[in-house]
């Protein structure tokens, strides 16, 4: 699996700030996520993901289904359904 980091300049030119912690900050405020960081404090972040965020940003990404929108399969035994029925 291959995959790209944003670099430092892609990062700088994103968030228009140099300091990591700036940096955090900024996709805390924007995109409401806390971001990963190095032990020197800069951020690990992929390209797709950026990606992702912004279009779920502008509007732009499909709806994502939530846990109750899922159809869940009936827990109770077909058994114990036919009595109900009755």
């Amino acid at each position: 699996m291959t995959y790209k980091l944003l670099s430092p300049e892609d990062l700088l030119s994103i968030t228009g700030a140099k300091r990591y912690s700036l940096q955090a900050k900024w996709f805390e405020e924007n995109f409401r996520i806390k971001v990963v960081c190095r032990a020197d404090g800069s951020i690990v972040l992929t390209q797709e993901v950026f990606e992702a965020l912004l279009a779920k940003r502008l509007g732009l990404a499909p709806k994502a289904t939530t846990p109750s929108e899922v159809e869940r399969p009936l827990l109770r035994s077909e058994r114990l359904r036919r009595l109900e029925e009755r």
